[in-house]
């Protein structure tokens, strides 16, 4: 029974590290529900919310969840929920390629 408690605390202790670091690069996190955009956490620029969200309302985008990750000091896209058309995920792209990581992280903090 030891071992069991003993195995059982570092899982408890591992998982909340391993989330830290699942969701460190992580830049900021979208919604879209029943067609209207939310940022749900990290920084952006309003700007770059606004032209996201425009994307997405002319695509007419009803549901999805987006990540934007920093990878090789440049931001990228995650779908992490929904299906985007490969059109709507270009627009995506184009738009958030226009941002570098100094603009996005200088964005405002998302409140919820």
């Amino acid at each position: 029974m030891g071992i069991f408690y003993g195995l059982l605390m570092l899982l408890l202790l591992t998982v909340p590290f391993a989330w830290s670091i699942y969701r460190s690069n992580e830049l900021f996190v979208l919604e879209i529900r029943k067609g209207r955009t939310q940022a749900r956490r990290g920084r952006l620029p309003q700007r770059l919310a606004n032209e996201l969200a425009d994307v997405f309302r002319r695509a007419k985008v009803r549901r999805a969840t987006l990540r934007v990750v920093q990878e090789d000091r440049m931001p990228q896209l995650k779908v992490t929920d929904g299906e985007l058309s490969d059109d709507t995920l270009q627009q995506v792209r184009n738009v958030l390629g226009r941002y570098d990581l100094a603009q996005i992280k200088a964005g405002g903090r998302v409140r919820n």
